[in-house]
């Protein structure tokens, strides 16, 4: 007979909700108790994959702090890491022009060394 453990499981995501005031309400951390299965598979509640926004396909980034699992939306980690670059553009200074134009030269430069080709 397969052992079978259950364990739990934190769903997270960075959900702000709007609110009648204009302003955002932060969507609070769920929590559930899941079966580990014994092919290592476990269900997640569809209150909870509603709540952040996933559904089957979906791919979730897990990572472990201290004995709890936690499951993040690997959607919404792009979204933090694209919002990271775009706040160290916004402290560098630099503006969406020099941006562009520095991105033109590089393709150009690119384009120059594979191809050959010059403008």
């Amino acid at each position: 007979m397969t052992a079978v453990m259950t364990f739990e499981i934190i769903m997270t995501s960075d959900v702000r909700l709007p609110i009648s005031n204009g302003g955002y309400y932060m969507a609070k951390k769920k929590s559930a108790d899941v079966m580990l299965r014994p092919k290592r598979q476990v269900t997640l509640p569809r209150e909870i994959c509603d709540q952040i926004g996933i559904g089957p396909g979906d791919v979730l980034e897990l990572t472990v702090e201290d004995s709890t699992i936690i499951a993040r939306p690997r959607k919404r980690v792009a979204l933090e890491a694209l919002k990271e670059i775009q706040e160290a553009f916004r402290r560098s200074g630099i503006t969406e022009e020099e941006i562009q134009k520095a991105g033109r030269r590089v393709r150009q430069e690119v384009a120059t060394e594979r191809y050959g080709v010059k403008a």
